[in-house]
């Protein structure tokens, strides 16, 4: 459900464990707020469930497979947002 004049339009936000419950129900209301949404977790084949999902709602999606606490996995990520999108402006972890 849509908030009255709440927009993220223009946005790109990361979602950290954006695979399911709660983080995949953020990713889907902030692709429907206007963001651009990258989805992380461990499971490939279920971020690229959401992405598609996220991609209906005519954004942009990326689902990457990422362990956050390791910062070698961390700075890739953070490598592929940057190439894909030029930037991070929402980050839920």
């Amino acid at each position: 459900m849509a908030i009255v004049d709440f927009s993220l339009e223009g946005k790109v936000a990361l979602v950290a464990g954006g695979s399911r419950g709660i983080g995949r129900s953020i990713a889907l209301a902030f692709a429907e707020a206007g963001a651009d949404v990258v989805v992380s977790a461990r499971k490939q084949p279920d971020l690229d469930v959401v992405a598609e999902e996220i991609r209906a709602c005519g954004r942009r999606s990326l689902g990457i497979s990422s362990h956050i606490a390791k910062i070698e996995e961390s700075q890739k990520l953070m490598e592929a947002i940057k190439g894909e999108f030029g930037r991070l402006d929402i980050l839920v972890n």
